[in-house]
């Protein structure tokens, strides 16, 4: 049982996955609550950057630290959409944003 405030936020830190796109590993890191809330913002204002948006946020060094700056991320509109969609799609499943699609 949980008896501290510590010990649930430890149990609350983000969680973090590496995808594979185009044999690359990509590290990512879900969404935190206030990221979710700014992502449903971003979505019900301009769903055309919101990929990128979510790159910007969750794709991660293997130290934790953001890939992409607000600068680095305008290049993304020139990127492969298959690579964008691939990672976007899961920092949203990590995130509990999109359910896990079932491979058949």
């Amino acid at each position: 049982m949980i008896k501290t405030a510590a010990e649930l936020l430890q149990v609350a830190a983000l969680r973090t996955r590496t995808v594979n796109v185009r044999d690359a590993d990509v590290r990512i890191r879900e969404l935190s609550v206030r990221g979710r809330q700014e992502f449903t913002e971003i979505v019900k204002s301009n769903t055309s950057n919101a990929a990128a948006w979510l790159m910007q946020m969750s794709v991660i060094d293997e130290d934790g630290k953001p890939l992409f700056d607000e600068e680095s991320t305008k290049a993304l509109a020139e990127a492969s959409p298959e690579v964008v969609e691939a990672i976007a799609g899961a920092i949203l499943e990590i995130s509990g944003l999109k359910a896990a699609e079932k491979k058949d």
